[in-house]
């Protein structure tokens, strides 16, 4: 099991590129806007490009439009050089077009308010998980006091045979 300091900073890390995501969504939005009833191509995705770019996102366009934080996946602590990479730092928003490839600002941005609210979402998650670590732990510790129970009650060969499925 991880220690709380450890899943600690892994969830400060995760909220940090959380963060830096909604920020890359925000110009996605404003470069959007801006390329209405254009074509969609990789010169959008120039446009984000061009703008002040402080967390070093990605951009990029593969059928959606691509946001992702490289820069700031590993996480560890103070004086600990044994961290980790964080779950999730890719963001996606699907852009809408009409059937000459023109870009409708209105359902594209629409598309990004969704991701802005599962990124808000998942802050939320995060936060609240850092709380419950505490309650978790000791939830864990029971489920394993009563698997060693069950274990210890009924052979190997019996343990598991019943399909619970059913």
């Amino acid at each position: 099991m991880k220690s709380k300091e450890r899943f600690t900073a892994q969830m400060h890390q995760q909220i940090k590129v959380y963060n830096h995501l909604l920020d890359g969504i925000k110009v996605c939005r404003e470069q959007v806007t801006k390329f209405d009833g254009k074509v969609l191509n990789i010169r959008l995705i120039n446009a984000m490009k061009e703008k002040p770019n402080p967390h070093r996102l990605s951009f990029s366009l593969n059928g959606s439009i691509s946001i992702s934080d490289y820069q700031d996946r590993w996480y560890s602590m103070p004086g600990d050089q044994n961290g980790g990479y964080i779950d999730y730092y890719t963001i996606t928003v699907n852009p809408v077009t009409n059937e000459a490839n023109r870009i409708d600002a209105s359902k594209t941005i629409e598309n990004a308010d969704k991701q802005t609210d599962y990124l808000k979402t998942k802050i939320v998650e995060c936060k609240a998980d850092i709380t419950r670590f505490d309650e978790e732990a000791e939830a864990w510790a029971e489920l394993k006091k009563q698997v060693d129970a069950y274990n210890a009650k009924y052979s190997y060969r019996l343990r598991g045979t019943i399909d619970m499925r059913k």
